[in-house]
């Protein structure tokens, strides 16, 4: 289900989208900001439910902010993402890291962790295999194409 970010921006267009996966394991793809309207669309989609953990694309803002206000929200959620050391130190959420194959439970199937820097060096994609659904984050931008800044990690 999709949740918006409540971000829109000349770098976001409408704004980022985060991806909550329901099941055995109810999973979050990407933490967007600190916009209170993206933490209460995320709670009325989460409800009754919790989130189990969030899965972090990559250390940009717009993507990772999120994730202090959400561990405040749901104290008991795993976070995980590819570490980018410098970065990472502007969110004080320890991060379990994610490397590039690594297969992660998510909803009631697996999610496989797909490297794809370029935007930034730590960017992950997440490929659910059984449906061919893959979250994308940075990869792919309507209407546009993805800015690779080279003073925040794109190469």
């Amino acid at each position: 289900m999709l949740v918006p970010g409540f971000n829109p921006g000349p770098y976001t267009g409408a704004g980022n989208n985060t991806y909550v996966i329901s099941g055995e394991t109810p999973t979050l793809v990407d933490a967007a900001t600190v916009e209170a309207a993206h933490l209460r669309a995320l709670a009325d989609a989460l409800a009754p439910t919790r989130i189990t953990q969030v899965l972090v694309t990559h250390a940009h803002s717009d993507h990772a902010d999120g994730c202090d206000p959400i561990a405040e929200r749901w104290p008991a959620a795993v976070f995980r993402k590819m570490p980018w050391p410098e970065p990472d130190r502007l969110q004080s959420v320890e991060c379990v890291p994610v490397a590039d194959g690594d297969r992660i439970p998510a909803g009631d199937g697996t999610l496989l962790a797909v490297h794809t820097p370029g935007h930034a060096s730590d960017h992950l994609c997440f490929l659910d295999e059984a449906t061919g659904t893959l979250f994308s984050a940075d990869l792919v931008v309507p209407g546009s194409s993805v800015v690779i800044p080279a003073s925040r990690g794109g190469s």
